[in-house]
């Protein structure tokens, strides 16, 4: 997936949207988003017991520049970031927190990634991490660690980015119904060998059938629980209509484009969203050699050694005796 146009076009049409800069647009131009999922069944076999089975990969790539790539294979994710090229482009976005003064997320990243070394030689995992190197977590170890930490799923509180099988039937249920009923097709010729039909939809239709198909699944999709009745405005700036170019090669998806501009009323001009599809075209998602292994307690324990140096540091400038950092770790 990826925005089909350079800087200067998605800043002329963004440019009076709010809260969009020249920055974000340098930004988006370039990026690229890809993800690819592999079971040992074909997909309209696949159920929730299966998710363990699935072997999933993603990347964010800009220029290329590799940012992030996650590999999930066998319970355990790999993973690895440039997290210089990424604060760099949250620099370049001019957003707060980005920038480069003291305290920043953005300078705080740069100085633990020049800190790295210092670090103890047990944590072997978040030196990799924060050099871009390959690291590998345990994920049911991981979502351990979660729930100790008071995240994750709490007994008798709903988790609305894991629903059960029958909640996601439903919604898949709930959204089938609306386009069948509410979905306009238009033959659109054909293009290089690809035929392309224009889909339309009205927006806020087709958001509110699916939203009233939800209804029984209001209070366990909400993360707040129980809500007091009331408006809701969330609707309200969706567009009255959305058109999309859906490219089929020999009855197969293969491609949709959706004018991304449609989102705004502000936007002016068109901007492409380019949805690329390439069915049974994935490679085979392999864990990466040499992965360092990193726990999830290994990194409040990093931080909490940084904080310590840092403190020692300026301690050390304002002629107070300097610490190493790693008292008491």
């Amino acid at each position: 997936m990826s925005v089909d146009a350079n800087a200067e076009k998605i800043y002329d049409v963004l440019k009076d949207t709010d809260d969009f800069d020249r920055g974000d647009a340098d930004m988006l131009a370039g990026l690229k988003y890809s993800f690819s999922a592999t079971y040992d069944k074909p997909l309209k076999d696949v159920t929730d017991k299966d998710d363990k089975s699935a072997k999933i990969a993603y990347k964010v790539v800009r220029g290329g520049k590799q940012l992030v790539e996650v590999r999930s294979t066998d319970g355990k994710s790999y993973v690895r970031t440039d997290l210089k090229e990424v604060v760099s482009l949250v620099q370049k976005s001019g957003k707060d927190g980005g920038g480069s003064e003291p305290g920043a997320p953005g300078a705080v990243i740069d100085e633990m990634t020049k800190k790295a070394d210092r670090l103890p030689a047990d944590m072997g995992g978040v030196k990799s991490a924060l050099k871009g190197e390959w690291v590998v977590l345990d994920n049911a170890a991981a979502e351990e660690f979660a729930k100790s930490q008071g995240a994750g799923d709490t007994p008798g509180a709903p988790n609305p980015l894991s629903p059960d099988g029958k909640s996601q039937k439903r919604f898949l249920d709930a959204f089938r119904k609306a386009l069948g009923d509410e979905a306009h097709f238009k033959d659109a010729g054909k293009k290089n060998g690809v035929d392309h039909v224009l889909v339309t939809v009205p927006a806020k239709k087709v958001a509110e059938d699916v939203k009233e198909g939800l209804k029984p699944l209001k209070d366990k999709l909400n993360p707040f629980g129980k809500q007091d009745k009331g408006k809701d405005d969330s609707l309200e700036d969706l567009p009255e209509k959305l058109t999309a170019d859906v490219a089929i090669k020999n009855g197969t998806l293969t491609g949709l484009t959706v004018d991304a501009a449609q989102f705004d009323k502000k936007a002016k001009g068109h901007l492409p969203l380019t949805i690329t599809v390439k069915n049974g075209d994935a490679a085979a998602v392999e864990a990466p050699s040499g992965a360092q292994e990193l726990k999830p307690q290994d990194l409040l324990r990093a931080l909490m050694t940084m904080g310590a140096d840092r403190l020692a540091d300026e301690g050390g400038a304002h002629g107070r005796p300097e610490k190493t950092g790693f008292e008491g770790i």
